[in-house]
Parts: C-alpha cells; structure tokens; sequence
C-alpha cells in the first residue's frame, strides 16, 4: 500500500513535528489577565504578574487555583478525576483550564487588547 518513499516521507513530516511541538507552546503573546468562570457566570480578573492563592466555589465545593511566574494553574479541586490538577500551566492569551466536574475555567485574557492574527485584502 505504501511505498519506500511514502514511508521516508511520513517518517520524517512525523518527526519535524515531534521536534517543533515543544516551541509552539512559546509562539503565544504573554497574557495578561486571568479570568476565573465559576458555572457560566465571570467570578473574578485577576493580573497574572501578581502572586497569588484563589479560592473558587463551584457545584462540588471549592477549587484552589494558584498564579505565579509560571502562569496559573489549578492546584486542587474536589473532583474525582483530578485532571484539572493535572494539567499544566496556562500563561499565553487564550488558553483555557477546566475543572468540568466542578464547573470552573480559568481563562488568560490580554486585559481587552486584541491581537490581529491574519489580514486580507
């Protein structure tokens, strides 16, 4: 079904992008604030060049969420699952993290500055 070429040619498109993955993490612009979400409604900003501990009630009980030089990140949850926990840090505009079973995300927001991604004419 493949060929020799074939083989080489999906060997190596496979790696160039298992060597770029890493480097895109770094393409987005810096965020500037983090929006807390608990259920549908806003419940706070919060700058994320400040330290800080937050503490977010959501359907199963409360959610702590920390930001520090690193971004933000869930750092407790009462759900069962923990992958919120789990997940990495978010620090670039747009990223989001959720914490479904509790209904809480967090989302990095450049304080209403938009970024213009592709122009035409």
């Amino acid at each position: 079904m493949f060929t020799t070429t074939d083989k080489v040619l999906i060997t190596v498109l496979i790696s160039i992008s298992i060597i770029i993955y890493p480097f895109t993490r770094h393409w987005g612009s810096r965020g500037e604030v983090l929006e807390v979400y608990s259920g549908d409604k806003l419940y706070a900003s919060f700058p994320l060049d400040e330290k800080r501990e937050i503490a977010v009630s959501g359907e199963l009980g409360k959610s702590i969420i920390v930001i520090d030089e690193d971004g933000a990140r869930f750092i407790d949850s009462p759900c069962s699952d923990k992958s919120c926990v789990e997940s990495s840090y978010i620090k670039s505009a747009g990223e989001i993290s959720v914490c479904v079973q509790n209904r809480i995300m967090i989302k990095v927001e450049n304080d209403g500055i938009d970024e213009v991604d592709l122009m035409t004419r």
